[in-house]
């Protein structure tokens, strides 16, 4: 509590922290520490401090009291008048007023930086948490922005609250987040969750020479109509079965493939030939005898040439006789 002078204090929204005049806002209870955004967290494993003090944080980001007004709380713990001077804490988390009084101390585990982080509370890398509006969840730098309490779930965006009240919802999402905590997948190794829940990477999805089955990154090269069944990426009618003994290429009966020939030939009755080449028919059966009937002198018994055999075997036979 200060002489604020021409200094505005702001609260809006805020239940803890500084008021941007070297003020505070509100103190956090016993064992709860005031991050950023003016939220009163619980801090577990920290056990607050205020021996000796009026005023000041507790050592768990919470306050040990406010000085009246007019007064200043030293960073001794102590509540001080303030004559003639005005405080300064606009736009800062830690550091003095300077006025002999503090805008804060940090919660345990950071520091007060210094540099491009003056007046703000990092960790002892350099790394600013951000903490702003939550109560719970990460806070970007390896750390919490606090525990829910009981059996409270934290939610994604940091607040906490009954698991019932949260529904995930992962429709059309293959990544990223559910909106409940969770997470709808992961996306393979080289791959980036983009904004809308697609996995987006170095995979090329190939559906060429196929109807249906996948796509080789995860997707569908579509699906086959009722009746018939996906077979090595094609639609096939239930109950076919694919025959290709003895053919090289063509059309399996069921409307798949017995392969493909190489470049610079073609299919041609079930085997791979070049272009213009008729294929060599199969010699692998005996053929069958053709029976020809023969005809004329020589013939078989009872063609033209064995009747003029029989007449001249008459004519010697007839006995000659002369004329009376």
């Amino acid at each position: 509590c200060i002489v604020t002078g021409g200094c505005v204090p702001s609260c809006d929204g805020l239940t803890c922290g500084g008021d941007g005049c070297g003020g505070t806002c509100g103190s956090c209870a016993p064992g709860q520490s005031c991050k950023e955004g003016g939220v009163c967290v619980l801090t577990p494993g920290c056990t607050p401090s205020c021996a000796g003090k009026l005023c000041g944080p507790d050592g768990c980001g919470g306050s040990c009291g406010d000085c009246l007004p007019g007064e200043s709380c030293a960073t001794s713990g102590a509540c001080v008048l303030v004559s003639g001077c005005t405080p300064s804490c606009a736009g800062k988390a830690c550091g003095g007023d300077g006025c002999g009084g503090t805008c804060g101390n940090c919660s345990p585990g950071l520091v007060c930086g210094s540099g491009e982080t003056t007046n703000v509370c990092v960790t002892p890398t350099g790394c600013a948490p951000d903490c702003y509006g939550k109560a719970c969840g990460a806070d970007g730098c390896g750390g919490e922005c606090g525990a829910c309490p009981g059996a409270a779930d934290c939610f994604w965006d940091g607040t906490c609250g009954e698991a019932e009240e949260c529904q995930p919802d992962c429709t059309g999402k293959e990544c990223g987040l559910d909106g409940c905590g969770g997470t709808c997948g992961e996306c393979p190794p080289g791959d980036s969750c983009t904004f809308d829940g697609t996995c987006f990477g170095s995979c090329e999805p190939s559906c060429s020479g196929v109807q249906c089955g996948d796509d080789g990154c995860g997707g569908s090269c579509g699906a086959c109509a009722a009746g018939s069944a996906c077979q090595s990426g094609l639609c096939v009618p239930l109950g076919c079965e694919p025959s290709c003994a003895g053919s090289q290429c063509g059309d399996d009966g069921c409307g798949g493939s017995c392969g493909a020939c190489a470049d610079g030939l073609l299919c041609s009755a079930g085997t791979c030939v070049s272009a213009g080449v008729e294929p060599t028919p199969d010699t692998s059966q005996e053929p069958t005898p053709m029976v020809v009937k023969t005809s004329g002198c020589g013939g078989a018994p009872g063609g033209p040439g064995g009747s003029w055999l029989a007449l001249l075997l008459l004519a010697l036979l007839v006995p000659y006789r002369p004329r009376r």
